[in-house]
């Protein structure tokens, strides 16, 4: 099922990045203008065929663009299975912090952005870490669990 809100905001927000008119969009999946249109502003339901056309052409999963997701690239099992074995949400913190020196010009700004996080939003951001952290070792070919080693070692 379709969450016409997040996908009218994921849509609208996808195109936004890209800078793509709503016309380009269009003519690049065949459709009309104003069916983009709709479709961002939540006015219309996308069909089957419409979704897998908008995922494939912005090269993001079905399941983000409907609201299933919030990942906008498939996960695989590994990566899934690494995220699943988040414990500490500290670790985001002291991890961020150890990483960006004071020399650096956004240390300022990733310091503030980090005492304002919630536990909630630590929990989320470590996730994603992890994701993208496992994500950067399997597009590079290598395994992110050495044989013989647990995935308890698997950290940041």
């Amino acid at each position: 099922m379709v969450n016409q809100k997040i996908f009218a905001k994921r849509l609208r927000n996808l195109r936004n990045v890209h800078e793509y008119s709503q016309k380009y969009v269009a003519e690049q999946i065949g459709c009309r203008p104003s069916t983009i249109t709709n479709l961002e502003r939540g006015n219309s339901s996308p069909s089957l065929d419409m979704v897998i056309k908008l995922a494939t052409f912005y090269e993001v999963t079905v399941d983000y663009l409907v609201g299933l997701s919030d990942f906008p690239h498939p996960i695989s099992n590994k990566v899934t299975a690494a995220i699943n074995q988040i414990e500490n949400p500290e670790e985001v913190i002291e991890f961020l912090q150890n990483t960006i020196k004071e020399e650096d010009p956004n240390y300022k700004k990733v310091k503030n952005l980090l005492k304002d996080l919630d536990d909630d939003s630590i929990i989320e951001l470590k996730k994603y870490l992890q994701y993208l952290h496992i994500r950067q070792i399997l597009d590079a070919g290598h395994n992110p669990i050495p044989s013989g080693e647990s995935k308890e070692k698997l950290r940041l």
